[in-house]
């Protein structure tokens, strides 16, 4: 498959791909109708959001609100057009990014931290879920080294947001992924089996409340640093969780025992 990223002097498309190997003509074309297609969704989009009155608009919660249309027409096209594949999905950023408006989009925070792909992440959360997280926990969590790369994050992520009220909390969602990223840090996660790493999930999220429980000061950039340098140091715990030598409950007492 080849994509359009970018036009030349002349507004003539220019094509790339990830085969290595030469353009075809049937590829070519699939490209320019790509082109074609992202053009005109993304410009029925812009003026149902203006209509609408989202955008623009300053605040959080209407950015989410405003992302998540985007992501979802995003991966509209994605997903159903057939004019592209998933291996070529960092081709059809730069694709999409030539057609947005400019309310849409947002500066690039690092080479795997893209905010269109950002917004295509959170369009895969319902939009009654995803309204409830503002914008900068959202890129606070997909920032985040242990989650970046980790699709199987965002149904565990779902679900505790629709039991949980707490977790929305902006304290306890960012205390919540330091003692995660802490706890795999280094760790390949597409290693761990699912049950593996959602056990990993509900560990961090049990320890992060008990600490809130247990001490005053968890908000403390001295307190934080403990945190994360005793689960570092005591990380072997945590493949012990992995393995089942320990329990939930077990990993968070020990982890708290450490800090006492």
């Amino acid at each position: 498959m080849a994509v359009v990223v970018d036009y030349d002097e002349k507004g003539n498309p220019i094509t790339s791909s990830l085969n290595g190997i030469g353009i075809s003509d049937s590829e070519r074309d699939k490209a320019l109708e790509l082109d074609k297609l992202i053009q005109i969704k993304l410009k029925i989009l812009e003026k149902k959001l203006v209509l609408s009155k989202i955008m623009p608009k300053k605040g959080s919660k209407k950015k989410v609100e405003l992302y998540w249309e985007f992501g979802y027409i995003m991966r509209k096209i994605f997903f159903q057009s057939n004019l592209i594949i998933p291996t070529e999905k960092s081709l059809y950023w730069l694709n999409v990014k030539l057609h947005a408006p400019k309310e849409l989009l947002a500066k690039d925070r690092g080479v795997n931290r893209i905010h269109v792909a950002y917004c295509f992440r959170l369009a895969g959360y319902q939009k009654k879920i995803a309204i409830k997280r503002e914008w900068s926990e959202w890129v606070y969590l997909f920032d985040s080294p242990s989650i970046n790369k980790e699709s199987r994050f965002d149904r565990w992520d779902e679900s505790k947001i629709k039991e949980d009220i707490k977790y929305t909390n902006r304290e306890n969602v960012r205390f919540f992924a330091q003692c995660l990223n802490s706890m795999l840090k280094n760790i390949e996660t597409g290693d761990l089996k699912d049950e593996e790493i959602i056990k990993c999930y509900e560990s961090a999220w049990f320890l992060s409340n008990e600490l809130i429980k247990k001490f005053e000061n968890t908000k403390s950039k001295k307190f934080r640093s403990l945190i994360t340098k005793t689960i570092v140091e005591k990380q072997y715990y945590v493949g012990e969780l992995i393995d089942d030598v320990f329990t939930i409950n077990q990993f968070v007492d020990k982890i708290i025992n450490e800090v006492i």
